[in-house]
């Protein structure tokens, strides 16, 4: 397993984040990988901030699915609180679109494509798609739904679905890192901007 978590200066929550990182032990378990799991590469936090197109974080408030050259995609409109993205969004809400869905009774299932649900609140990681839509990294490698335990947020991906291996030539199975402290985790994002601007 990979540890992507970075040592970071105490905040005087070591005890208390050992209590919910225990509560949330049974949603880190869906995260192991299913037979029929979508492969996909795995990417560090680091590097999904690096090769964003956008990242933001907000409520999910609408989710529907279209028929669109013969196969369901659904589009999830995502009201945000916020944009950690390098060139800010100047909407409010971004649409994102991913495989699969139900459309008229008919339905397309994408191991490993994210779904949502109105009022998630998330924390995406997203690239611009070749018809003009953003889509998130590596399907739902991409994309974290944040959690509230004992007044701290926590930001949670299940990859149950997907296979993430090294490298397209490298196959070995990657156990990405299923849970930061939201804190964290944008410390992570705000750092690797930094530097890929630096970066000559």
């Amino acid at each position: 397993m990979i540890n992507q978590r970075r040592h970071l200066p105490h905040r005087g929550r070591d005890r208390r984040t050992t209590l919910v990182l225990v509560a949330l032990l049974s949603i880190t378990l869906l995260s192991i990988p299913r037979a029929e799991a979508t492969i996909v590469r795995y990417r560090t936090i680091r590097s999904m901030a690096t090769i964003s197109d956008a990242i933001v974080r907000g409520t999910v408030v609408k989710s529907v699915a279209i028929w669109r050259n013969r196969t369901a995609v659904t589009q999830t409109t995502i009201q945000l609180v916020a944009d950690y993205s390098k060139r800010q969004i100047r909407d409010r809400s971004v649409v994102i679109e991913s495989p699969g869905g139900t459309v008229g009774g008919l339905v397309v299932q994408v191991s490993g494509s994210p779904s949502f649900k109105v009022g998630d609140e998330v924390v995406l990681f997203l690239r611009r798609h070749r018809n003009g839509g953003y889509r998130t990294i590596g399907l739902a490698l991409g994309v974290f739904r944040l959690s509230l335990v004992k007044g701290e947020w926590f930001a949670v991906r299940q990859t149950r679905d997907l296979h993430v291996v090294r490298s397209p030539k490298d196959t070995t199975a990657v156990t990405p890192m299923p849970t930061f402290h939201l804190d964290d985790l944008i410390d992570v994002i705000r750092d690797a901007q930094r530097q890929s601007t630096t970066s000559p």
